[in-house]
């Protein structure tokens, strides 16, 4: 790395540090003002409180399924180079390097190269962390004084439309759904599993199963009677049990994801990954307009992080404008800008949702795209 490129880095990242301290800092104190009075009453310790504020910024945003961190840093990264690069404009400095025959384009590497890596850590943010993130803060505000908050599902049911099976689930960890208690399910095979399965013209109910445990791709009950009935409701024999192992029942084949997110969709997307939620979507037959608005909102969460390094495309063009009324006259078009970036992502979100756009994917994609070019254009433009 060139002097010039450590010179241009640390003029970067201290006023962009300095930034994202402060709007963290904001989010803790604000944070604090819902929930100090809760932590009082439990008795929570220093050590707890920062581990918890730790947790929240990195989880999801009330909500929504943008960790707080991915939200903040476009706008710290836009800010501060804003800042530094104007104050290098003023003082000439830019001028100076362009001088010695460096193209200003080359001079921005350092800028662009702190966006895309903040991107990146985004992504890892938004994918890896904030999902447990999010599991363990609200497993701390259930012990702590807001009992309401819990990764954990109680009395729901998921009805598997496809296999035509009926699950009533009295307990569920949204988080890790691969072990079920107090399982009932009625199973009254549709139309399309009797085409696969002609011999299994008949439904059946498996009652009081203690716990359900998926392992190996199949699940496995513990305890609970199993009845089957004939065509026309005739039961098929004694009922069988208690059980103990696998069940081949034909239908019984939701998944972990399939209970999950048909009992409450909203809060358990909380607890998974963008990615997670395609793989659940694309394993499904038949897609209804909640899966399709379920895909734009899971693309969407990984376009998001893609923000950091076009908030930086689109500060550089700004910031390296010559003249006080030029460089202010920059900042105001890159605020505009970055302010039209996000009402663009939402509006073309909003699109995809309606299906007005064709591809669940194009309408979270969309603005990201349409300003990455913005930017490179900009960019492009800019003269030494």
């Amino acid at each position: 790395m060139k002097l010039i490129d450590k010179y241009l880095l640390r003029e970067y990242l201290v006023p962009f540090f300095c930034c994202l301290f402060g709007f963290c800092l904001i989010y803790i104190i604000s944070g604090l003002f819902d929930k100090a009075s809760d932590f009082m009453r439990a008795g929570v310790t220093l050590g707890q409180i920062v581990y918890f504020y730790g947790l929240f910024l990195l989880a999801y945003a009330d909500q929504s399924n943008v960790s707080f961190m991915v939200t903040i840093l476009p706008i710290s990264l836009l800010a501060s180079a804003l800042y530094s690069l104007s104050r290098l404009t003023r003082q000439n400095e830019l001028t100076a390097m362009c001088s010695s025959g460096i193209s200003i384009v080359r001079l921005m590497v350092p800028f662009i190269g702190v966006g895309v890596a903040c991107s990146v850590i985004a992504l890892f943010v938004q994918e890896v962390v904030a999902p447990r993130a999010s599991r363990l803060t609200d497993e701390f505000l259930a012990e702590n004084g807001k009992p309401m908050v819990s990764p954990v599902a109680t009395a729901g049911r998921f009805f598997d439309g496809e296999a035509g099976v009926l699950w009533r689930v009295s307990t569920v960890d949204l988080a890790n759904p691969t072990i079920l208690h107090g399982v009932d399910v009625q199973v009254q095979v549709s139309e399309r599993i009797k085409k696969e399965y002609p011999d299994s013209l008949y439904s059946t109910v498996i009652t009081n199963v203690w716990q359900a445990e998926w392992r190996n791709g199949g699940w496995l009950f513990h305890g609970g009677m199993e009845q089957v009935f004939l065509p026309g409701g005739v039961p098929d024999g004694p009922p069988r049990g208690p059980l103990r192992g696998p069940v081949t029942t034909v239908g019984v084949t939701a998944t972990p994801e399939d209970i999950a997110f048909g009992i409450d969709s909203a809060k358990a997307q909380k607890y998974v990954s963008a990615s997670a939620i395609l793989r659940w979507l694309h394993s499904k037959k038949v897609w209804s307009n909640e899966n399709f608005m379920q895909s734009v909102d899971a693309h969407r969460r990984l376009a998001m992080p893609w923000a950091c390094a076009i908030a930086v495309m689109l500060a550089i063009p700004a910031g390296v404008r010559g003249g006080r009324d030029g460089v202010i006259a920059g900042m105001l078009l890159a605020l505009a800008l970055f302010i039209a970036f996000y009402f663009s992502l939402e509006f073309f979100i909003l699109l995809g949702k309606k299906q007005v756009v064709a591809s669940s994917w194009l309408g979270a994609w969309l603005a990201n795209m349409v300003f990455f070019l913005v930017g490179t254009v900009m960019i492009r433009r800019v003269r030494n």
